[in-house]
C-alpha cells in the first residue's frame, strides 16, 4: 500500500502525458470532421487536472520531473483555449 501511494503521482503523471501525447497528435493530424468536441473538452480539463496535480506534486522534490509536467501543462493549457471553438464548429447545425 505504501508503495503505491508513493507511486501514484508518477503513475498518474505519465497516464496522462501518454493520453495527451496520443489524442493531441489526433486531433492535430486527423480530420477535423470526425472530432468529438465533448471528448476533446473532457481529455483537455483531465489531463490538466492531473498534470496540475503532478506539478505541485512534483514541485521541490523532483527539479526535472517538476519542469517536465510544468511545460505539459503548458502545452495543454495553449491547446485549451480552442476547445470552445471546436465545440462551436462541431455543433450539429454547424456540421452542414
Amino acid at each position: 500500500e505504501k508503495t503505491q501511494k508513493i507511486w501514484e503521482p508518477f503513475s498518474q503523471f505519465w497516464m496522462a502525458a501518454a493520453e495527451w501525447s496520443t489524442c493531441h497528435a489526433t486531433w492535430m493530424d486527423g480530420t477535423f470532421t470526425n472530432l468529438d468536441p465533448e471528448e476533446v473538452d473532457k481529455t483537455c480539463n483531465n489531463c490538466f487536472r492531473t498534470v496540475f496535480k503532478s506539478v505541485k506534486a512534483f514541485e521541490g522534490k523532483i527539479p526535472e520531473l517538476a519542469a517536465s509536467a510544468l511545460a505539459l501543462k503548458t502545452d495543454i493549457d495553449g491547446f485549451r483555449e480552442y476547445a470552445p471553438l471546436v465545440q462551436a464548429l462541431r455543433q450539429p447545425g454547424m456540421r452542414d
